[in-house]
């Protein structure tokens, strides 16, 4: 400045040099004074038609995209539309590869994106991802059919929802995008990493909060839960259906007989398959999905901590991992010798059978979760819900004594007022009749009388409740004071 021109027409041309510099109005004048505001108004002023706000950004919910079998849709009210999409199976085998590319192409692990544009324009990508460790932080993803690029950049490894702009190595904002239909694919790295939702925008603005409402918006059904009383699944006879107001449908079920044939390794599998042997639960699902499977059991010491089970047929499997030898009702991951969660199950009918090995260990109910969460309390009302039917066969005519009665030292005799022989259980209670031990016994023939040995049990003083169990009858509760 300043610039001398002459009378007449002219022309100022401005060329960009970087992109981020926006460009609003220019002045010119005489007074040689910086203007104040907005200027001057503008003798060029104009009608600007806004262009079509489909062609200023693009949002989409990835669950309401085309979700491969492989993703499970998930819920968090802290995501957008309350719901996610999330890997459910194993780490891509090639995760630490960048130049062999991912391993499965299949569409099951792949979630697509469509979206059309009415004019060519150049779009800055985000997605809005949870990333919650260094372990599952990243994805592959696909430009229009492109080959899968490796995109680990930008990603914050904590436990929460933030935007991350398209860094992927070999394809990073801007995308040039023409007129018409266009696709991403995302395909998984690594199995805990989130995809909520995308957004492509003209302004290469990084969106904020949940971002502008999605154009594919749609009503998504939750993640399939299945929840079974143990109780009222195909219960065999030589299990027994038992009443605690600590369990849930307050009924649980026990195996009282000899568990020898059982109590087995796992290369050598059970001795007893029989139906009467087992418990099974029968379901069906409206739509496949990869599930977790949780056991609500009491295992109240490590003789009666484990079962045999099989999924859909299979063979038996032995799982001993996950119980605690703890006298409360407590949820339990499926961990198997050979197969644990999640389970891979397909549209329709579905068994799961669950044979004794310890004949303390009480089971109680059964819960599938697309969404992987342990239950919490009791879990959710099953589905199989009933009002068990009373156990033919188990009578509480079976009547018993103890003594010395207050219990002092550490030796309680039982006194059985009937002839019996072969398995039993004792169980001790507190005063609320909550389970603190069973003890499986076996009584000869003719004997008449137990003898437990409390030594190392440090119970308290106070009152507590003795019961037993023979397969056919259970003794009512009888009360017991331990003086010191």
């Amino acid at each position: 400045n300043p610039l001398h021109l002459d009378a007449g027409a002219h022309i100022i041309r401005i060329l960009y040099r970087e992109n981020g510099a926006g460009l609003d109005k220019i002045i010119l004048s005489t007074e040689n004074i910086l203007p104040q505001g907005l200027g001057a108004m503008a003798s060029n002023i104009c009608e600007i038609t806004p262009p079509n706000p489909m062609d200023e950004f693009i949002s989409l919910e990835a669950e309401c995209a085309t979700v491969g079998s492989n993703w499970a849709i998930l819920e968090d009210s802290r995501a957008a539309g309350g719901k996610y999409v999330v890997y459910q199976g194993n780490d891509d085998p090639n995760r630490k590869s960048q130049s062999e590319g991912p391993a499965d192409l299949s569409p099951e692990s792949q979630v697509t994106f469509i979206f059309d544009l009415a004019e060519a324009g150049s779009f800055d990508l985000f997605a809005l991802v949870n990333t919650p460790s260094k372990n599952d932080d990243s994805f592959w993803i696909s430009i229009d059919g492109e080959p899968f690029k490796l995109w680990f950049q930008g990603f914050v490894a904590e436990d929460a929802f933030n935007w991350v702009a398209l860094q992927a190595i070999g394809r990073s904002n801007p995308l040039n995008l023409s007129a018409g239909t266009h696709r991403i694919d995302f395909l998984y790295r690594e199995n805990g990493s989130i995809l909520d939702k995308i957004i492509l925008r003209q302004d290469g603005q990084v969106p904020s909060g949940l971002g502008e409402n999605a154009q594919n918006a749609c009503e998504v059904a939750g993640p399939q839960l299945v929840s079974l009383e143990a109780e009222c699944a195909n219960v065999g006879s030589n299990w027994a259906v038992q009443g605690s107001s600590l369990a849930s449908n307050t009924n649980f079920v026990t195996f009282l007989g000899d568990d020898t044939p059982n109590k087995t390794s796992a290369s050598q599998g059970p001795g007893d398959t029989s139906p009467q042997s087992r418990v099974r639960f029968d379901f069906n699902l409206n739509e496949a999905g990869s599930f977790e499977l949780f056991v609500l059991a009491r295992t109240p010491d490590n003789n009666s901590d484990s079962y045999w089970i099989r999924i859909d047929g299979g063979p038996y499997r032995l799982w001993f991992e996950g119980f605690i030898d703890e006298p409360g009702f407590q949820w339990v991951p499926y961990k198997a010798v050979g197969e644990r969660n999640p389970i891979s199950l397909s549209t329709g009918g579905h068994t799961i059978d669950i044979l004794y090995r310890e004949n303390g260990a009480d089971l109680d109910k059964i819960i599938l979760r697309e969404d992987g969460q342990v239950p919490a309390g009791l879990g959710e009302t099953a589905q199989d819900l009933c009002i068990p039917a009373s156990n033919a066969s188990l009578t509480s005519s079976f009547e018993i004594q103890a003594y010395p009665n207050p219990l002092q030292g550490e030796n309680l005799h039982l006194k059985l007022k009937k002839p019996v022989s072969g398995a039993l259980v004792v169980e001790v209670m507190d005063l609320h009749d909550a389970l603190i031990r069973r003890i499986p016994v076996r009584v000869q023939a003719g004997q008449g009388e137990i003898v437990l040995d409390l030594s190392g049990w440090n119970l308290p003083r106070g009152a507590y409740g003795i019961r037993v169990h023979t397969a056919e009858e259970v003794s009512e509760v009888i009360r017991v004071w331990k003086a010191e």
